[in-house]
């Protein structure tokens, strides 16, 4: 079932073409969506500047700014934008720093199909709970 209401506008950062792909796959058969794709930090935040997204998912390590330090140079910036992490690396300290830079997930790849399509809906009830 595609959850619907308006397209949830979704950045990812991920310097792997095939990951954006697979995520592509995987969140459009569910919710009505647009997506952009950039593969670095500094990308991401020019991109940021002129666009308004409902959420970041991002890798954790790709040239420049590293995906956490991008969280916690945006939380204070975009409130509103939800923001997940998906990394192969798994590491205590990046899931903390990332939690406390405002992610609402911290999963690891390669990620399960039905683990994604939750971290999804959940984002989308938010957006739908509190449209601002």
């Amino acid at each position: 079932m595609k959850i619907t209401k308006n397209p949830l506008r979704i950045l990812v950062l991920d310097e792997n073409q095939a990951c954006f792909e697979m995520y592509n796959m995987i969140i459009s058969k569910e919710v009505d969506c647009n997506f952009k794709w950039v593969t670095n930090g500094e990308e991401a935040l020019k991109v940021l500047k002129n666009q308004a997204f409902d959420l970041l998912i991002t890798d954790t390590i790709h040239p420049g700014i590293d995906g956490i330090s991008l969280l916690e140079t945006i939380k204070g910036l975009y409130p509103n934008m939800q923001r997940v992490v998906i990394t192969a690396i798994i590491n205590k300290e990046n899931a903390k720093r990332a939690l406390a830079a405002g992610a609402m997930e911290y999963l690891n790849k390669p990620f399960l199909l039905e683990e994604t399509l939750d971290m999804i809906r959940k984002v989308k009830q938010k957006i739908n709970a509190n449209p601002n």
